[in-house]
């Protein structure tokens, strides 16, 4: 059977509303068949930040997605205990009878040329870009070969952030509505983030 994979990878330190809400749009918008949440083990553009361990962000993780029959996580990334390079994992999910689509961020775009073989992630996938700013996002020149599989969303701006959240968290200051009670009780149950 012919599947549509969205692939949205990412450190997701902690998972919050915003990453499943853009999720949920964009399964709908693309007429997608499933999204696979890809938690990174070390992801190689922030492998200086402290970052909490990798069973805590996919245990996080699978609470937030238990309810949801069209979200799946992969611990591929995790698995791999090195750094996580988006080539890698698109060759792992790649399959001739499936088309994949990796979900990333608008602030990435510009930077895309920076990622491990970054011509080669063509290859196996097509772009989804979601915003992230009210600005509208250019395809730059490097990238302008591969125009006819980079598809823009028109997803709604959630200006919410995980580093937002682990402040917040760390100020003992409410975080209520930006992420899942559950996902919150496991912050709090096991002191991440300053908490507690």
């Amino acid at each position: 059977m012919s599947l549509n994979l969205g692939i949205f990878g990412g450190t997701f330190n902690p998972v919050h509303i915003g990453h499943l809400i853009i999720a949920e749009y964009v399964f709908s918008e693309f007429i997608l068949d499933k999204i696979v949440f890809v938690p990174a083990y070390i992801p190689p553009h922030k492998s200086t930040e402290k970052i909490t361990s990798a069973q805590h962000r996919l245990n996080m993780l699978k609470i937030a997605l238990k309810n949801n029959k069209n979200f799946v996580y992969s611990e591929f990334e995790i698995n791999q205990k090195t750094k996580s390079y988006t080539i890698n994992t698109l060759k792992n999910f790649y399959n001739k009878n499936h088309k994949l689509f990796l979900i990333i961020g608008d602030e990435w775009l510009n930077e895309f040329n920076t990622w491990y073989q970054y011509t080669k992630i063509f290859d196996y996938a097509d772009l989804i870009v979601v915003r992230r700013t009210l600005l509208k996002p250019k395809i730059p020149g490097f990238l302008k070969k591969f125009k006819n599989q980079i598809h823009f969303s028109h997803n709604p701006l959630i200006e919410i952030s995980s580093s937002m959240i682990r402040e917040r968290l760390s100020q003992n200051k409410s975080v209520k509505y930006m992420l899942q009670d559950k996902v919150l009780k496991y912050i709090q149950k096991r002191k991440l983030y300053g908490t507690g």
